[in-house]
């Protein structure tokens, strides 16, 4: 029996969101997929099953389907589960005060949520709503501690660490030493302007990532700007950024746009002798590589993350004028700590595994 899957994601082309479906995909390749995205997905996976209800690709269009969905309460997620063996959740900040999951399932469809992180919070209501829809759950695998935790009466909710430790990235990582000596410092750059609690930082933000770009070139290195999600504002950020750099800066200075293709912006990670992160998988992806990273954060769930690591939180993104570009808040990890999280993290799909092992021998 081919298993028929509702996939639940965020498909506004996010590097670290399409490397969840990746994952996803890869490792159930005889299973059927159906997706709400745009036609790119199915170009993008094109060895994956999957069918996909199609949104607009522009970003106006996009927002305005959604917002006409909500409206009419036209039944999206049920056109999705029609006919299907299970619903799979599978994304990162999915669950923040107030934001409810806004799909109703077809009654006894599992629900698999996996790499998800909970909060924050606002208030106690949020979390009761919560506490009920996870119970409902098959399986509930969160990405740090501190989420199962808010949940540990609930017996089918556990955690594992994030799902991007889980792949083997060394296809796409340059020789050691040549990142060290010759490989591009990785900058990934948010916009922060649209974040109602960080807009006020912005200065800040991007004169502490001038002054990382001056350093890099004055030790010869060259610089990458990296966007993950053009969607979200980072290319805007990418291109600001790059329009205040010195002539003799900018001139070393390039910019990676992400528009769905992994390998190639897995390669320029790959390529790199440090990792500044802003994007919470830009942290995840350098650590799992083995890089130099500093991670600048803006949430509780890339300290979650770190601490469960048992490393440097690195800097409060609203804290970035008190600190120097220097190496002093730089993580990383070693080859043998790296090989158990890829089994530690593969813990995410446990319960899913068995579920489609069990309706495939069907």
């Amino acid at each position: 029996m081919t298993p028929r899957i509702a996939v639940f994601a965020y498909t506004a082309l996010n590097l670290g969101d399409d490397l969840f479906l990746s994952t996803l995909f890869q490792r159930y390749p005889y299973a059927r997929f159906t997706l709400n995205a745009s036609s790119q997905y199915a170009r993008m996976f094109p060895s994956a099953n999957i069918r996909h209800i199609p949104v607009p690709r522009n970003d106006f269009l996009r927002r305005s389907f959604y917002k006409l969905v909500k409206i009419t309460n036209f039944p999206l997620d049920r056109l999705m589960c029609w006919k299907k063996n299970a619903a799979v959740t599978i994304a990162g900040s999915m669950f923040i005060d107030p934001n409810l999951p806004d799909f109703e399932l077809p009654n006894r469809l599992p629900m698999f949520i996996i790499g998800a992180n909970y909060g924050p919070e606002r208030t106690i209501q949020y979390r009761q709503s919560m506490h009920t829809y996870f119970a409902s759950c098959k399986d509930v695998c969160f990405r740090d501690k501190y989420s199962q935790s808010t949940f540990s009466d609930l017996t089918n909710v556990r955690h594992a660490p994030d799902v991007m430790f889980s792949a083997d990235y060394s296809a796409y990582i340059s020789d050691h030493d040549s990142c060290i000596a010759n490989g591009p410092l990785v900058i990934s750059v948010i916009d922060l302007s649209w974040r109602k609690t960080l807009a006020q930082h912005q200065n800040s933000y991007f004169d502490f990532l001038k002054r990382a770009c001056e350093q890099a070139v004055a030790e010869k290195h060259e610089v990458v700007l990296m966007s993950f999600c053009k969607y979200e504002g980072d290319e805007k950020a990418c291109d600001d950024l790059f329009s205040i750099l010195d002539t003799s800066v900018a001139q070393h200075t390039h910019i990676y746009r992400y528009r769905g293709n992994i390998s190639s912006a897995l390669k320029v990670i790959g390529s790199g002798y440090r990792v500044i992160g802003s994007r919470f998988h830009s942290i995840v992806l350098g650590l799992a590589m083995g890089k130099q990273v500093l991670p600048l954060y803006y949430s509780e769930k890339t300290v979650s993350m770190l601490h469960d690591l048992g490393l440097n939180t690195g800097i409060d993104i609203a804290s970035l004028k008190n600190y120097s570009t220097d190496t002093t808040n730089d993580v990383s990890l070693n080859a043998e700590r790296i090989t158990n999280l890829q089994e530690q993290a593969k813990q995410q799909f446990k319960a899913l595994d068995s579920y489609m092992a069990r309706i495939t021998n069907k």
